[in-house]
């Protein structure tokens, strides 16, 4: 059965696809980044960098302002979370004129006045343009407009006047120019936008309860906890370091100069978890990276800080 699914929400677009051939021309993401998961399938990715073929089991990252084609084969499932993330760009005149497509896609820019104002021929503005985002003008102002184009319709704008209000001449323009780059009709593609999406960032503890009948896709990114510099935070940075040593309740407190019921309690207000509670994360952490390496369960157990593979388990 194919099936495509968007889903938006929290500054985040999950994209799934199954079973559906997908090709991508080449395009860019001008405010976000892109995370891929291939469940099964092939799918082949070509960046500046080169070109990948990738199987399932596989991931990808593209980041926000890299140009990229996509192609996706029949029987394939492919999972996408698109991440609000600005292109990291040197500053200097081509650039400031491509974020300026960005903000303001509506504007004609016409090539010959948008040159002008880099100081440079049209020739060479199309040159040093190509050289800093890795695409035409036209390219990247077509990928600011659709991207604006999705908004609106998320907004609840109507077709038309979306279309108009991004800088495409009309419905119908801004139609054949969507289908080809996202390979559904914007009317497609706004009908499977239904869902909600949610981010908890790294260090935050949650619980989360799943209804039978469910479906649930996560995507997991590495990323350190953003924590104020104090005691607390670094001893609970220790445990993730070096979650195979002992951490002794009374020898870590001793280290953060106050007694075990106050280190308890300032512990669990820096991070939101008891000093226990933390530390078994970090040993789970530690177990899946092992076992991903191949290290055998009884050994992962020991080596993260499990007093046995049945405790581990």
């Amino acid at each position: 059965m194919e099936r495509v699914q968007y889903r938006h929400g929290a500054g985040l677009e999950l994209v799934l696809t199954e079973n559906v051939a997908r090709r991508y021309p080449a395009h860019v993401h001008t405010r976000h980044a892109v995370v891929g998961v291939l469940a099964k399938g092939r799918l082949t990715l070509a960046t500046p960098a080169g070109t990948r073929a990738l199987s399932a089991g596989m991931c990808f990252v593209v980041p926000s302002g890299v140009p990229h084609a996509l192609s996706l084969d029949a029987g394939s499932a492919l999972a996408v979370l698109c991440i609000e993330q600005p292109p990291r760009w040197p500053e200097n005149a081509v650039t400031r004129i491509a974020r300026q497509f960005a903000e303001t896609p509506w504007e004609p820019h016409a090539l010959r006045d948008t040159a002008k104002r880099a100081g440079c021929s049209q020739w060479q503005f199309l040159h040093a343009f190509r050289k800093a985002t890795g695409l035409t003008p036209h390219l990247w102002l077509t990928a600011c407009r659709l991207r604006q184009v999705r908004r609106l319709l998320r907004g609840g704008t109507a077709m038309a006047e979306a279309a108009l209000a991004a800088g495409f001449f009309d419905q119908s323009h801004m139609q054949r120019v969507f289908k080809r780059h996202h390979g559904l009709t914007p009317a497609g593609t706004h009908a499977l936008s239904a869902g909600m999406c949610f981010v908890v960032p790294s260090g935050v503890p949650h619980a989360l309860s799943l209804d039978a009948g469910s479906a649930l896709a996560v995507l997991c990114i590495e990323q350190p906890p953003r924590w104020p510099e104090n005691a607390m935070t670094r001893i609970a940075r220790q445990f993730a370091e070096t979650p195979w040593e002992p951490h002794a309740l009374r020898d870590t407190a001793q280290r953060a100069g106050c007694s075990q019921w106050q280190f308890l309690r300032a512990f669990r207000k820096a991070t939101g978890l008891t000093p226990h509670v933390w530390l078994t994360a970090c040993r789970l952490r530690q177990v899946r990276r092992l076992l991903r390496g191949g290290t055998t369960m009884a050994e992962a157990a020991l080596a993260a800080g499990f007093f046995d593979q049945s405790h581990m388990q």
